[in-house]
């Protein structure tokens, strides 16, 4: 039977209907079979570092720490000598089950930016951080999936674009890729 591995922050986004019949175990990726492949849910760890310039984009200053924690996370994964497939977001759709909380999701994007842009103008830069760091900035994220992708590309690992969300993809391929790294 094949493991799931949650990593860091547990949350599969609703998935976790669609793990009927795995194992939820702990591990290590020094241990780790070389000969199995590891689904990789990507915006798993895009997200949250796109979230921790937030502050940063919305102020229009530059942000650059993103690339370089990507980067350093991709050379690590690699460095245990196993075999990786990375699975993407279809950035363009949401399934009509995830619409309703991504609009929601959005909603609350609003009032947390109408939040910060009133803090900011009342000088208040501190609260007003912890308000623009909840707020996804699309553009910022779609630049760190292409950097991303790119350097999936120089470093021969593969990638794919899920139809909708990425941890619903890998469970379905879960046969296929024996272990999957969610956040």
């Amino acid at each position: 039977m094949a493991a799931l591995v949650v990593c860091c922050r547990a949350g599969t986004d609703g998935a976790m209907g669609l793990f009927y019949e795995q194992q939820l175990t702990n591990g290590s990726l020094e241990n780790w079979p070389r000969e199995h492949t590891i689904g990789i849910d990507a915006m798993g760890k895009l997200v949250p570092a796109v979230l921790r310039v937030g502050h940063l984009v919305h102020r229009g200053k530059e942000a650059t720490a993103q690339y370089a924690e990507i980067h350093r996370w991709v050379k690590w994964l690699l460095s245990f000598g196993v075999s990786l497939i990375f699975v993407f977001d279809g950035l363009a759709r949401y399934p009509p089950k995830a619409a309703r909380a991504h609009k929601e999701r959005a909603e609350r994007e609003k009032q947390d930016r109408a939040d910060a842009v009133r803090l900011d103008a009342d000088g208040d830069e501190e609260k007003a951080d912890k308000s623009w760091i909840r707020i996804l900035d699309r553009a910022t994220l779609l630049d760190l999936v292409q950097f991303t992708q790119q350097l999936l590309d120089e470093l021969s690992v593969p990638w794919v674009v899920a139809p909708y969300e990425a941890d619903h993809q890998l469970t379905r391929h879960n046969a296929f890729f024996h272990h999957l790294l969610a956040r």
